[in-house]
Parts: C-alpha cells; structure tokens; sequence
C-alpha cells in the first residue's frame, strides 16, 4: 500500500494537466483563436507506473498514451464529462469521442492511426450511441481499466483456456536440467529474429508443468497454463483472442505453457486457424512460450527445438512417493515405497492419479490397492502384438516334481530382493548387464510351462505381458526390432512378466548368410539379444524344442528349467486337481487315471470335455464317460483306442 499512494499521485497529476489542457482548448474555440496544444511531460518512472509500463511493452506513442489517459479521467473524475460536453458542444457527448480528440490534438491521420493501434490491443472500446462514427464514445476495456489503476488481472475472455499454473510437487534434478537447459536456450537465442521454439516432450503433463514451473521461478515471473482445445472455432474470435494473448504475454512478462496435442488428433478444418493463430503467436513472443506435446509437432511453420522428458529415476520416484502420500496423510511401510518405486516406471502424473484414486477409507489394505493402482495405471495397448494377462492360477495347481518347484522357489526369492542385491549391496553399480531375470522353460507340450509363467505372475502379483510371435514379427526391414522394443518398454514401465510362448519362432538359431533375408533375420537376432540383456524385469521363454534355439541365448538365462512328462504320481495328483468343487463325479478310481500316459495340458482338456458331457446329459461325470474322452484325447496323435480295451471293469456311457 505504501507505492500505491505514489502510483495515484502520479496519476491524478497527469489527469489534472489534461483537464487543464482541455478547460485551454474550450477557452480557444469559444473565442475562436486557434488552439496549440502543449502536452504536459510524460512520467518517466516506467518501473512503477502502469500506464508508463504499458506504453513501453505495446510500444504506444505519446498520442496513444494522451487518448487512454483522457479515458480514464472520463471513468475517475466526473469535471471530464462535464469539459467534454462543453468542447463538444453538447450534454449528450459527455464523453471522449473521435472528433473531440482529433480537434483536441490537431492531428487527425495520427489519431485514427493511434485509435486504431488501442483498439488493436483491447485497451479502448468503441461505442456505437451516435450514428456518426466520429462521435461514438472512446472508452477503457474493463481490463485496461483496472490495470492502469494497478490492479490488474487476467482478461476474463482468457480465463476459458487461460489458467495460472500452481504447483506445489518436489522438483526432481531431471526437471532442473531441463529448466536450466530452457533458460539457457533462450540466453543464447534472445537476439536472434526467430528463434527455435521450445517443445517439451513426453506423455508425462504434470512433469512438463513443474520444468515449466521451474523456468518461472528463475525469471521470477508468473507461469499460466494454454489449452489449444478451449479455443473459439470462428477465425474472427481466435484473432481477437490471440490480440488478447499477445497482449497479457507482453504486459505480464509471464511464461505460458501451451498443450498442442488437440494438433495431433483429426479435426475439421477449423483446426488450420488454430495452427495460423498459433504460428502467429509464436513468432511474436517466441521466447516466453513453452509447447507440451507427447510427441514432435511436424507442421508448424516455425523452428522448433525439441527437449524430451527422460523417465524418472527410481530415487525421483521415490521422492514423489513419499510426497504425494503425505499430502493425503497416508502412512505405508517404508520398503513398500522403495519397492513401488523400483519395480513401476511411473510418471509424475500416473504417481499423482494413483495416489488421488485411493480410498481413504481402505486404509487396512492400502498398500495393496496402491499396488493394483499401479498395475492398472501401466497397462497400455501394444497394438495386438502382445495381450494382458491378470493371472489366476495358484501354487495349488501346479504338478511338478521337486527339483522343478526348487528353481521356481528360487526366482521368486530373488525377484523380491533384487533391490537389496542390485542397489543396496551395488551389483547393479558395478555392472549393468546380467541385471535381467530371463528363464528358458521347455519340454513336450501340455507339461505345464504357460501355467508356471501364470502361477509365477499371480504369485509376484505382477500381471503377464503374453507375446503374439506372429504379429511381432515383420517381414519390413527393421519393423522386427520397433515392435520387440515397443513390447520390452511397455513390459519394462508396467513390472510385467514378459512371456514369449514358443519363442524359438523369435530365438532360433542364427543363419549362414546367403541373401538379404538371411541377414536381416541375423539382424533382429542380434538385436533382442542386446535386448533381452539390457531388459530389468522378468521374462519367460518357452520351448518344446530346446536345441532348436541360438546358443547366445543360453548364457542369458538365469534358470532353465525342463518340464518333464508328469509320471503316474503327478498325474493322479492333476486329475485329483482338475474339477472345481461344484463339478458333479461319480466313482473316480484315480490311481487307474493315473496309470494313463497322459500331459497335463491333455487331462485339463479332458476335463473340461467331460464337463460339457455331464452337462448335456445330466448325470455326473464317471470312469466310463472319462475314458470314452481319453480314447478320442489319443486317437489325435495316432495312438489306438486301447484304453477300454485294458479297463474292462468299466462300461462306457452314451455319447
């Protein structure tokens, strides 16, 4: 409040010499002597006058400046109505018009060129009381009004897509660099006529905020949020916005953080006029303009230069964690927060929406909902070459023989602890390749191999990352790698298990090179070698024919694992296993089912066949039904239908 008193001062000291000047001119025309105008000297304190600053940023000549001046004293001080009905000869022009203010100054092309530029900028409006243009009023926008009293906010027309941006996030050092790297770019770039135009890049909005945000501070200036999609569609209402914008960007020496992806999606034409506006308003105010985008913009007709926002660290993630949570004042173990942190490659803004969707009210199993929250936050579609998977299968229905479920035991041990391995102890400082937990799962088919990798995933609670082999692979020249790598990102953000099912279609054995095929299928071989070395989480292969993969691959896993035709104990125990609680049977001799030489993938076809069965019949499900389906299970593979034949004690049912 102290400085306000000497801003109105100032103010009312110009405003009183103008009416003096007026009350002079009234005296001329009502003796008619000619009238010389002596302007009184402009303030020059231009740091705390408003009216000054304006006039330094939107370049207004002395006459502009006389003309909102003499608007004003028409809105603070009631003698100006009266003197502008007296010079214009009428009580009904109590007001600054056209015609007053060319006789006034004595220059007419000068004054309409001045009224002209004030209206440009949204700083005078134009009445239309008269039908005569030249005695329609000169009035203040309510914006230039309030700011020329030094209370100026944001335009109400741009509040629509205009907002301050408040932060109240960590800032992460990434995002500092970044910051850094804009404030530099604009140093060196500020004397150049069009300079290159900052794109921030990544799907990660909230991290673009708080780099923009960061940027602000340094200038200490105010940061305001741009969304391209609440704009007007009316090529006349986006010039005027743009007027509008221009205008606040100069006066307010702000940074303004502008969302393009609405120019990334397909719109009608209007869209054009949002590109021009946009274009416009660039090359005016090039540097306080910050782009968003999730990726490059290709069709603006300005330079751009490209800043892409890099992942979070682990320890960045682990600090929004930590901040997040105790804003809402939630309290987890301290391991579960370092373990979110390793395993989720999480933005700022996925870590902000987990936390916002929590039930407050589940605090007795918070840590788990965060859990299941971040799984679902990282599932992406991957364009058909993999699917989903949220497993079901539980320890309870595997079958395997000891030694088997000794490896298994041992990846779940140390897929928990690979952060105390890796980061606490500094494996993974000491050297970054063997980080990836990949296993090589084979065997005949129907052992059970798809359904450890199930069990395996429910148990970590992790979801399975299942590849499509057929669309993964591409017969163009390096669409091979794109999609392999666009398959280990999403597996690599999400934790997933990533599960190649029959993979030695994608990692058989390298070939003696012969043509342009043969060495461009070396190519993608080599790739996902380097791949699957540089890969984080866990993944699973599956074979039926081990020998038929590259033998680079082998030293790559950590566990291999052969899946072995179940013996007569293991296969009693999967047909014990295979019916749900509420399935009706009858008379199950499984010592006798077990002698069967049957897969486990066989039985559990078996199985639901039998069910269909009793279904359709109405009666439950017996030997005789069973071994009926067990015949026609291997006659598929040419085996002779003798299982009736050696069990004699049992009648086979209809069907």
């Amino acid at each position: 409040m102290d400085n306000e008193a000497p801003k109105q001062l100032k103010i009312l000291t110009e405003l009183e010499a103008l009416h003096t000047c007026l009350e002079q001119y009234i005296a001329s025309v009502e003796k008619g002597e000619p009238f010389n105008l002596t302007l009184p000297t402009l303030a020059t304190d231009q740091s705390t006058l408003p009216l000054q600053y304006l006039g330094r940023v939107l370049k207004l000549s002395e006459l502009e400046h006389y003309i909102l001046l003499l608007c004003l004293g028409q809105e603070l001080d009631q003698r100006f109505a009266r003197v502008c009905a007296r010079a214009q000869a009428s009580a009904d022009l109590a007001y600054p018009t056209l015609s007053l203010v060319i006789n006034l100054f004595n220059k007419q092309g000068a004054v309409l060129k001045a009224v002209n530029q004030l209206h440009f900028w949204q700083l005078i409006k134009i009445g239309k009381e008269n039908a005569s243009q030249s005695y329609s009023s000169l009035r203040l926008t309510e914006w230039t009004f309030h700011y020329l009293l030094g209370q100026g906010e944001l335009d109400q027309w741009l509040r629509t897509f205009l907002q301050p941006l408040k932060t109240k996030q960590p800032s992460l050092s990434s995002e500092q660099k970044l910051a850094q790297g804009i404030v530099e770019h604009w140093t060196n770039t500020q004397q150049m006529a069009m300079p290159a135009i900052i794109q921030l890049i990544s799907d990660d909005k909230a991290s673009h905020q708080q780099i923009a945000t960061l940027t602000a501070e340094y200038y200490n200036t105010p940061i305001y949020q741009f969304n391209l999609m609440s704009l007007p569609n009316h090529r006349y209402d986006l010039d005027s916005y743009r007027r509008l914008l221009e205008r606040e960007i100069l006066v307010q020496q702000g940074i303004y953080l502008i969302d393009c992806d609405y120019l990334h999606t397909e719109r009608p034409a209007d869209i054009y006029h949002i590109i021009y506006m946009l274009e416009c308003l660039l090359r005016s105010i090039p540097q306080s303009c910050i782009l968003s985008v999730t990726q490059p913009l290709p069709q603006l007709n300005v330079p751009l230069y490209p800043l892409y926002v890099t992942k979070l660290e682990s320890t960045d993630r682990l600090t929004l964690w930590q901040h997040v949570l105790s804003e809402r004042k939630l309290q987890v173990e301290p391991n579960r927060l370092v373990q979110w942190s390793e395993h989720f490659k999480l933005s700022r803004q996925q870590i902000n929406d987990v936390v916002c969707n929590i039930n407050e009210q589940a605090e007795s199993k918070l840590e788990d909902k965060i859990w299941q929250s971040c799984r679902q936050q990282t599932r992406k579609p991957i364009a058909g070459m993999a699917k989903w998977i949220e497993p079901k299968a539980k320890w309870q229905d595997l079958v395997l023989a000891e030694n088997e479920l000794v490896v298994l035991e041992d990846m779940v041990e140390q897929f928990a602890h690979r952060h105390r391995v890796y980061q606490e102890w500094g494996f993974a400082a000491k050297n970054q390749r063997n980080l990836a937990m990949a296993a090589l799962f084979y065997g005949a088919s129907g052992t059970g191999k798809t359904l450890t990798a199930e069990v395996l995933a429910n148990q970590l609670q992790l979801d399975l990352l299942q590849v499509d082999l057929s669309k993964a692979i591409n017969k163009y020249i390096g669409e091979t790698e794109k999609n392999l790598d666009q398959i280990f990102q999403a597996a690599e953000q999400s934790g997933a298990l990533l599960l190649f099912d029959e993979a030695d279609a994608l990692f058989g054995k390298r070939l003696q090179v012969n043509d342009s095929k043969d060495r461009y299928a070396n190519i993608a071989t080599s790739y996902l070698l380097q791949r699957m070395e540089a890969f984080q989480g866990l993944a699973i292969l599956t074979t039926n024919f081990k020998q038929a993969l590259d033998q680079a691959f082998m030293r790559r896993f950590r566990f291999v694992l052969k899946f072995a035709s179940p013996g007569p104990y293991q296969r009693k125990q999967l047909w014990q296993r295979v019916f749900p609680n509420a399935m009706p049977i009858q008379g199950l001799d499984y010592d006798k089912l077990g002698e069967l030489s049957l897969t486990g993938g066989q039985i559990s076809l078996i199985a639901l066949n039998a069910a269909f069965k009793a279904a359709a019949y109405g009666r439950p499900v017996d030997m005789a039904m069973l071994l009926a389906l067990v015949d026609q299970e291997l006659a598929k593979s040419g085996v002779p239908a003798v299982v009736l034949q050696l069990n004699k004690d049992y009648v086979a049912s209809p069907g």
